[in-house]
Order: structure tokens, then sequence, then C-alpha cells
């Protein structure tokens, strides 16, 4: 990991880690990663998308 916790380049390398954690695991479970439209603010369509029932809920 480059730095450490003070260098840009160390929380870009965790934030990259994550996101193919991420895609990895989607993709394990057969699950779509579903991006907001360019226009909608994230926070706005996901609470959208949860109150109107659209999200898959799991455990």
């Amino acid at each position: 990991t480059p730095g450490g916790p003070g260098d840009p380049a160390y929380f870009r390398a965790i934030s990259t880690d994550y996101h193919h954690f991420v895609q990895a695991f989607a993709e394990q479970r057969h699950v779509e990663i579903v991006q907001p439209p360019k226009d909608i603010r994230r926070e706005d369509w996901a609470s959208h998308s949860i109150n109107a029932g659209s999200l898959v809920r799991g455990g």
C-alpha cells in the first residue's frame, strides 16, 4: 500500500481494492450492480428505490 494513512495514494489504493472486492462479490453471486441516472443524486435515487420497494432485500 502506498505511503501510509496521510497519503492520497493510500486512500486511492484502499478505494480501488474495495471496488474490486465488491465487483467480484457481486459477480460470484450473480448480482447486478446498478448505477443511478446521471442527472439524479445517488442518495435521492437509492432512497426512492428503497421506498418504492424495487431494491432486492436479502440476508
